[in-house]
């Protein structure tokens, strides 16, 4: 039993000396190299099974740790004495190893970690190297869009400081141009208002002028009756015969109207008339077939035939009430008359219409159909007559409506049945013509004095 437990403890004790341990089994245990001189630098594989192989022999030979020798024993026995202390300072060895194993395990184990650590690291370390190339490529990029775009807004301040050049090259022209343009309608201006003074200083002298001689004439005149027609002539002045007069309109007297004033006998007619419608026998006689114009202006002669004019017309009977004779004779010489108490004549605007008051006389009342009729001349249809233009038909101007009961105005011819000539149907109901035919007025306040 000595012998066996001296080949194991000098077994384990080549093994702490670096020599080739051979255990009980069959199994081979690593053979150890010179550079595995330290216990700790073998691979840990290693290392358990030799520990595991020392482990399984001391269990073997029944030696425990703790095991002392009993005294007085022999040499034998003291050599199984020295064999327990190696033995025990062999398992002091194994505790150290254990606790060297544990601390390489550990210290293998953080070196693993840190391998892990370090690989996991490595990546990030990659991951970030490339955003950091990506950062630097992208700061590359924006310093040379950066420069590309402050080159542009350089070439467009430039740009914009040569079209405000430019633009204020021509604001300036324009400067000069408005400046010249206000000079020349400066002089221009005081060029104009030197002509207005003139022509103002030429006018003012004309209408000096013309206001002279509207007085003169009013002074040459003091000696003509520029009253209404129908005042009282016969003061100074009571023969028949031609006048001016001057009709009022609006209080203006017009101008002059040559007329023939009848001033009657008071026993007749109470005179003051001016007549306004003149037809008789004659070796020539006037023209009645006569156009808008003439009607208007009128026509013929106060000492032959005539027509006043419409536009004397309205200016007579506008202002106060005009009395309406109508005196007729026929070729047998009889006379008879008409008085109508109001006669107006309306203005251009209406068509010259008529308006005729009541009447009275010897000659009936034939101009009834041809009250607020609207005068007609062959020149201007005014009548009611769809079928006929009975001014053109009978070649005179007059109030027509369908087409006359009096024709004061048609040709003057001898006796004779004839609706071409003047005739009067309230006269001679068969159109027997009559040989003279007056119209004349008066104001209405003056009738009967």
């Amino acid at each position: 039993m000595a012998a066996w437990a001296r080949a194991v403890t000098v077994s384990i004790f080549l093994f702490l000396t670096k020599v080739t341990l051979v255990g009980s089994s069959a199994a081979v245990v690593p053979r150890l190299t010179e550079n595995d001189c330290l216990v700790h630098t073998l691979p840990i594989e290693v290392l358990q099974q030799l520990i595991a192989s020392a482990e399984v022999t001391l269990k073997n030979s029944g030696i425990g740790t703790t095991a002392q020798p009993e005294a007085g024993t022999s040499d034998a026995d003291l050599d199984g004495s020295a064999t327990h202390i190696l033995l025990r300072r062999i398992d002091s060895e194994l505790t150290e190893l254990r606790r060297k194993m544990l601390s390489l395990e550990a210290e293998m184990s953080q070196m693993k970690e840190g391998q892990e650590n370090s690989s996991s690291t490595s990546h990030q370390q990659e991951i970030n190297s490339s955003v950091v190339n990506q950062v630097l490529q992208l700061q590359e990029e924006a310093r040379q869009v950066k420069d590309q775009l402050s080159g542009q807004v350089q070439q467009l301040q430039e740009e914009t400081r040569q079209v405000k050049d430019q633009l204020s090259g021509q604001v300036q022209q324009l400067q000069e141009e408005t400046r010249q343009v206000r000079d020349q309608l400066s002089g221009q201006v005081q060029q104009l208002q030197e002509e207005n003074k003139q022509v103002k200083n030429q006018l003012s002298g004309q209408v000096q002028q013309l206001q002279e001689e509207v007085k003169n004439q009013l002074e040459k005149r003091s000696d003509l009756d520029t009253r209404p027609p129908g005042h009282d002539l016969r003061s100074g002045k009571n023969e028949s015969g031609i006048y001016t007069i001057y009709p009022q309109t609006c209080g203006i007297a017009g101008e002059g109207a040559d007329v023939w004033c009848d001033m009657g006998e008071k026993e007749v007619d109470d005179g003051g008339w001016t007549v306004v419608l003149l037809r008789r026998p004659l070796g020539t006689q006037v023209n009645f077939n006569r156009g808008w114009r003439d009607y208007r202006i009128g026509f013929g002669s106060p000492d032959t035939e005539y027509w006043i004019g419409n536009d004397v017309l309205h200016a007579l009977t506008n202002g106060a009430t005009q009395v309406l004779r109508v005196d007729m004779t026929d070729w047998d010489g009889e006379s008879r008359y008409a008085e109508y108490s109001s006669f107006h004549v309306a203005g251009i605007d209406h068509e010259y219409s008529l308006r005729l008051g009541t009447v009275s006389g010897t000659a009936g009342d034939a101009l009834k159909d041809h009250d607020k009729m609207l005068f007609s001349t062959p020149d201007r249809d005014n009548d009611i007559d769809n079928y006929r233009h009975c001014a053109g038909e009978y070649s005179s101007g007059f109030w027509f409506y369908k087409c006359y009961s009096m024709s004061p105005t048609n040709p003057l011819l001898s006796k004779q049945v004839n609706v071409k000539g003047i005739t009067c149907d309230s006269f001679h109901s068969d159109s027997t013509t009559l040989q003279s035919i007056t119209f004349k007025v008066k104001p209405a306040m003056c009738y009967g004095r």
